[in-house]
C-alpha cells in the first residue's frame, strides 16, 4: 500500500482497512490489503496495534470449555466445573466428576445448561447449585393401585400418574397412568416399589376426576422420596400435568436455546425439548431430523436455527413442525465447536441488524448468521480453503477495541491448504516510538 514519504525519509502508511489477504500474490493485492502479520491487531481503519501478550490469570491442569455472559464466567478443569471471580480471578468449585471432552453451554434465564455428548447438567446461574443431567430423569417405579372403602371419592374410574421432582422444582416426564375403580365414598390405596435417583427431591402424584382422560390429571399432592405407600381419599383441584411421555434429554454434544425451547446435537441428529420444559422432549416427535454428517456447529438466530454439518441448513419458524428448511445457504462445512453469539456491532459491515448475532468457522473460514438464515462470509477470497478438528471462539477487548478470535486446531485437509499465516516484516512507528518486527 502506498504511503507518504515524510521528512526523515520514513514511508507512513494510512492503514490497511481491508485486512490480510493472503490468498492473492504479492502484485495483486489492493492497497487497502495486507500480505501478512505477526502479533498485530487492526481497527477499524486498518490501522495496526501490537497485540498485548497474554497474562496468566488462573493455573489449571486441563482447562477448557470456558463461557461467559460478561457478567460470569466458568470453565472445565480436569472434570470440574469452576465459577471465575472477574474481580479477583478467583475460582469455586460448583461440581465435579466430568469427562475431560469440550462442553458446549446454553444460557435461558438463570439456567446455564452444559453438556459434551457424554455428561450434562444444570447451574443455577443465581444461588450457583448444579444438578446432574439436561433434566429430571423420568420415574422407573413400580406403581400398583387398588380402591379402598373408606374415603371421600365420587364412584368412577380414576387414573393416576407420577413424576419425579428436583430441588430446583423441576418435574419429570410422566411414563403412562395406572387406574383404580372406585366406589362412592371410596378412596384408593397406592403403593410404590423402586429406587429413586439421589437429584429427585420430591415425588409428586396426579390423578384424573372420575372417569377422566389421561391428558386430564391433576395435581393432587406431594411425598417424600422415601415413599413406599400413599391414600388419595378426596377430591383435587391442583395444576394440570404437563409432561406426559416426555423423557429427560440425553447429553448432547452442542446446545443452543431459541423460542423457549433448548436444542441439542447428539451425532448427525439435533433434538429440542418441550416448551417451557427444558430438558425434557418427546423422543418420537421433538428433533429436526438427521444429516448426512456429524453435526458440528449449531446456534439459533432471531427467527430459527441453524444447524451445520456436511453444509449449512437453516431452520426459520418458531418450533418444529412449523419451521421452513433451507438447505441452500451455505454449501461448506463446520469447525467443532467455533460456534458462538457475537456482538454484531463488533463487523464494520452494512446491513447488519443489531444485537447478537450466530458466528462460527468453516473450510472457507468465519461467517455470520443473519435473520432470515442466510450466511455472510467474512473471509471470502482471503483464505484459501482447508477442514479443521475444533476450534474455540471468543470476543477480546484490548484498549476499547473488540475482536472475535478464533483459535483451531487439528487440520485435516491438506499442508498446503490454510491461509490466514500471521507475520509483518515491517517497522512500527507509534508516538515517536519505533517498534521492530522480525518476519
Amino acid at each position: 500500500m502506498a504511503g507518504a514519504l515524510d521528512e526523515d525519509g520514513k514511508v507512513r502508511f494510512p492503514g490497511w482497512p481491508a485486512g490480510i489477504n493472503n490468498v492473492k500474490h504479492e502484485d495483486e493485492l489492493a492497497p487497502e490489503e495486507l500480505r501478512d502479520s505477526v502479533n498485530y491487531a487492526f481497527d477499524g481503519q486498518g490501522i495496526p496495534e501490537r497485540r498485548i501478550s497474554p497474562t496468566q490469570r488462573i493455573a489449571g491442569t486441563n482447562c477448557h470449555s470456558l463461557w461467559g455472559n460478561g457478567v460470569q464466567a466458568v470453565y472445565m478443569d480436569d472434570g470440574a466445573l469452576l465459577l471465575i471471580d472477574a474481580d479477583t480471578w478467583t475460582t469455586t468449585q460448583l461440581a465435579t466428576g466430568y469427562t475431560n471432552k469440550w462442553f458446549s453451554f446454553a444460557q435461558i434465564g438463570h439456567r446455564l445448561f452444559f453438556s459434551n455428548g457424554e455428561v450434562a447438567g444444570r447451574v443455577n446461574l443465581i444461588d450457583k447449585t448444579v444438578l446432574p443431567g439436561l433434566g429430571t430423569p423420568t420415574p422407573a417405579l413400580n406403581v400398583t393401585a387398588q380402591a379402598s372403602g373408606f374415603g371421600g371419592l365420587p364412584a368412577g374410574r380414576y387414573l393416576i400418574g407420577m413424576v419425579y421432582e428436583d430441588a430446583a422444582g423441576e418435574e419429570s416426564g410422566c411414563p403412562g397412568v395406572t387406574s383404580a375403580q372406585v366406589q362412592d365414598g371410596g378412596a384408593i390405596s397406592i403403593s410404590l416399589e423402586g429406587t429413586v435417583p439421589a437429584i429427585v427431591d420430591k415425588i409428586r402424584v396426579y390423578v384424573s376426576e372420575p372417569n377422566g382422560r389421561r391428558d386430564e390429571l391433576y395435581s393432587y399432592d406431594r411425598y417424600a422420596v422415601d415413599t413406599t405407600s400413599l391414600v388419595i381419599n378426596n377430591t383435587f383441584t391442583g395444576r394440570p400435568l404437563e409432561t406426559m411421555y416426555l423423557e429427560a434429554m440425553p447429553p448432547c454434544r452442542y446446545l443452543t436455546a431459541y423460542n423457549g425451547r433448548l436444542y441439542g446435537a447428539i451425532g448427525s441428529e439435533v433434538i429440542c425439548s418441550a416448551v417451557q420444559r427444558y430438558g425434557l422432549y418427546d423422543a418420537d416427535g421433538d428433533s429436526l431430523g438427521l444429516y448426512p454428517q456429524e453435526v458440528t456447529v449449531l446456534e439459533h438466530f432471531n427467527g430459527g436455527v441453524f444447524v451445520v454439518a456436511d453444509r449449512t441448513y437453516a431452520y426459520i419458524g418458531s418450533g418444529p413442525g412449523e419451521m421452513v428448511l433451507r438447505d441452500d445457504v451455505f454449501g461448506h462445512p463446520g469447525v467443532h465447536h467455533s460456534g458462538r453469539q457475537v456482538p454484531a456491532n463488533l463487523f464494520p459491515l452494512e446491513g447488519l441488524p443489531s444485537g447478537d448475532l450466530p458466528y462460527w468457522f468453516t473450510s472457507r473460514g468465519a461467517v455470520l448468521g443473519l435473520p432470515g438464515g442466510e450466511v455472510r462470509p467474512l473471509m471470502k477470497g482471503k483464505a484459501e480453503p482447508a477442514r479443521f478438528a475444533k476450534g474455540a471462539t471468543g470476543v477480546v477487548e484490548i484498549n476499547g477495541a473488540s475482536q472475535v478470535i478464533t483459535a483451531v486446531q487439528g487440520r485435516t485437509g491438506p499442508v498446503d491448504t490454510f491461509a490466514i499465516q500471521d507475520k509483518f516484516a515491517v517497522r512500527v512507528v507509534k508516538n515517536g516510538l519505533s517498534d521492530p518486527v522480525e518476519p
